[in-house]
């Protein structure tokens, strides 16, 4: 049986942390840690994890309030052995989790194991008002080994993470870890640890585990960091605070703001400077995919942030005529449609359920982990190793079904 510590940093979000807490112990799993890094909390975070009578949790706390990187490096310090994850404090553990990544890792033998952004839970305290409640949860039961170099290549060409294997809601041996290059005897540079550790491990390692089966909950809160940053238009709290507390600074060839591919880059560039084999981004097309984002943006405050963000990145590459050539491609549409919602129901195509969980008196993560359990009644399995109806066959056929749809104009 192999030993798994969750770690859960957090930060003045007891309301939240609570029900995450619950989803790990619902664990049916002994040979579990589950270490709450406390960062300098002021509410009563501590009451809240004292309370819970579970010999598998473990408290820790620094001495002083850390930014994220250094709180994470705090945190996984205290791992000595098996394999770790670290999820934030309004995400949870999918029922029967450890259970399944167990077997893979077994039969694999693989230093990571993860399922990106198959569970996806936004919380009734949610920002965006349409998405409040909604759950977003893959019935594909199937697993694959994938090759880390081609996901690697995919990404830096994206400027994006592209299926790269993460320490944040992945399970990556502890060994793996400690054998990733450090500065200063730190791990985590940058501002964003976990695209940092993600990129990391996408230069190291050969082949790592993807499964279409959760074993994760990716909670989406008012807490929320990212969702902050992406709509400080309607409440930046989460970003401000963020900002204020950060206090390792970003690479000095890029300005970070609300896109994706500047937060890509960032940790790309401090790759770099770590392993300088490893390729810097090409900062013209970083400026191109920074204003193609901000182009898609619906609010005028959220695109112009984005471009004079860009253009300052431009101005420190010296690359101004670059960026005025490129923003002409990509004004603000006054009238752009907002994203539209997938319908409730359940989606054949992407073998994906989309459930409205308020209707479902749902409140919390842990309530979602409830539903989930009478919902995920199936053991993952090997794509090239399971039935043809659910193995490589019926993963073909999808794939041919998708393209299908997309040459007749179809979503």
């Amino acid at each position: 049986m192999v030993k798994f510590t969750i770690i859960i940093p957090t930060r003045e979000r007891a309301d939240t942390l609570y029900w995450t807490i619950q989803t790990c112990i619902a664990q049916e799993y002994e040979n579990l840690t589950i270490l709450i890094s406390d960062n300098c909390s002021t509410d009563n975070t501590r009451e809240i994890i004292e309370g819970f009578k579970d010999s598998r949790i473990q408290y820790i706390r620094p001495n002083e309030r850390l930014s994220m990187s250094m709180h994470w490096d705090f945190a996984l310090s205290h791992v000595h052995e098996g394999y770790v994850c670290i999820i934030g404090d309004d995400d949870g553990i999918a029922p029967n989790a450890l259970h399944h990544v167990n077997k893979i890792i077994l039969e694999t033998g693989s230093d990571s194991v993860s399922s990106q952004d198959k569970a996806i839970y936004f919380w009734p305290g949610y920002l965006d008002e349409n998405k409040k409640g909604l759950l977003q949860l893959c019935l594909n039961n199937t697993y694959r080994i994938a090759s880390t170099p081609i996901s690697m290549r995919k990404s830096m060409k994206a400027l994006r993470p592209v299926l790269l294997p993460p320490l944040y809601h992945g399970f990556v041996n502890i060994e793996t870890m400690n054998r990733l290059p450090k500065s200063e005897g730190k791990l985590f540079i940058g501002s964003i640890p976990d695209i940092y550790s993600s990129v990391l491990l996408g230069i190291r390692l050969k082949k790592h585990v993807l499964s279409n089966y959760p074993f994760t909950i990716h909670g989406l809160s008012h807490h929320s960091i990212g969702s902050s940053f992406s709509m400080k238009h309607i409440n930046p709290d989460a970003a401000e605070k963020f900002i204020q507390e950060n206090k390792t600074m970003s690479h000095p060839k890029i300005i970070i703001c609300s896109a994706t591919t500047p937060i890509f880059v960032d940790c790309l560039l401090h790759a770099h400077d770590q392993i300088p084999s490893f390729p810097e981004p090409d900062m013209k097309r970083v400026i191109f995919h920074s204003l193609k984002e901000a182009s898609k943006k619906t609010n005028i405050e959220a695109y112009l942030e984005i471009v004079n963000a860009t253009k300052e990145t431009a101005r420190i590459n010296q690359i101004e005529k670059e960026f005025e050539q490129i923003v002409q491609k990509f004004p603000f549409k006054t009238e752009s449609e907002p994203v539209k919602l997938s319908p409730l129901g359940y989606m054949n195509n992407q073998e994906t359920l989309y459930l409205q969980t308020l209707d479902m008196k749902a409140e919390n993560v842990f309530d979602v982990f409830k539903i989930m359990k009478h919902i995920l009644n199936k053991e993952p399995i090997n794509i090239l190793k399971s039935t043809p109806s659910e193995g490589i066959a019926g993963f073909m056929r999808r794939k041919l079904r998708s393209y299908l749809r997309r040459l007749s104009g179809k979503n």
